[in-house]
């Protein structure tokens, strides 16, 4: 089986808006600029628990987007180069509620950032008791911790 695609063609290459249906499954329906996935889009993964919406530029995710993972809820939006998270973004992980606000260099956390973990992260201690913020920059990291209580941890490690 081949790639489907249903679409506008120039000269015979996808060139305008269409839906690109992959030999797995996935699902892309958005621009195409001289055959590539360009310009604004949504990938959907086949089972439809992975979907992208932002733009493309030559077959790659680059430019500003929105990804959210049904099965385990994580979701970024931010700016993404050459198909991976690049620039400035914001990735919520679903199950703890964890968030990384910041900076990221291809594909991974990089740079000035702030990174919040929820009460729920921390099963250790009373769900309504702890809040942890670490806010960094490159080689070092400021951590405060805030208790319910009243009671404040500041520090600095690397």
């Amino acid at each position: 089986m081949r790639a489907v695609y249903k679409g506008e063609l120039v000269e015979g290459i996808r060139q305008g808006k269409g839906e690109l249906t992959f030999v797995n499954g996935d699902k892309y329906e958005g621009e195409f600029f001289q055959g590539f996935r360009h310009g604004h889009g949504v990938l959907t993964s086949h089972r439809g628990t992975r979907v992208y919406d932002g733009d493309w530029r030559r077959g790659e995710r680059h430019g500003i987007g929105k990804e959210r993972w049904l099965t385990s809820g994580d979701r970024y939006e931010g700016e993404y180069q050459h198909d991976v998270f690049h620039g400035k973004g914001v990735f919520t992980r679903g199950s703890s509620t964890s968030k990384y606000d910041g900076e990221f260099q291809n594909g991974r956390r990089h740079g000035y950032g702030r990174m919040e973990f929820s009460a729920a992260a921390n099963k250790s201690t009373d769900s309504s008791a702890l809040k942890k913020i670490m806010v960094g920059c490159t080689g070092q990291v400021n951590i405060r911790v805030e208790m319910a209580a009243s009671m404040k941890v500041h520090g600095v490690t690397d």
